[in-house]
């Protein structure tokens, strides 16, 4: 079983979420956020929990620890 992560973004014209597995989320933040705030998402996801939450520097893109699929 795998952690999934649930993203939302708010882009200042709307709010999108949705649910990814751990390569999903990765990808999904490189290509909104770019390389680095990748590189810090990975390394949250390897201390998270269940329930735990990242929001980016901005404010903009939460991404919660939603647990094991």
């Amino acid at each position: 079983m795998n952690d999934e992560y649930r993203i939302e973004v708010d882009t200042g014209r709307c709010v999108y979420g949705f649910t990814d597995t751990l390569a999903e989320l990765l990808a999904d933040v490189k290509f909104e956020y770019g390389k680095k705030e990748a590189e810090k998402v990975s390394i949250w996801t390897k201390s998270s929990k269940e329930g735990d939450e990242y929001v980016s520097e901005d404010k903009l893109m939460h991404i919660w620890n939603i647990g094991k699929s």
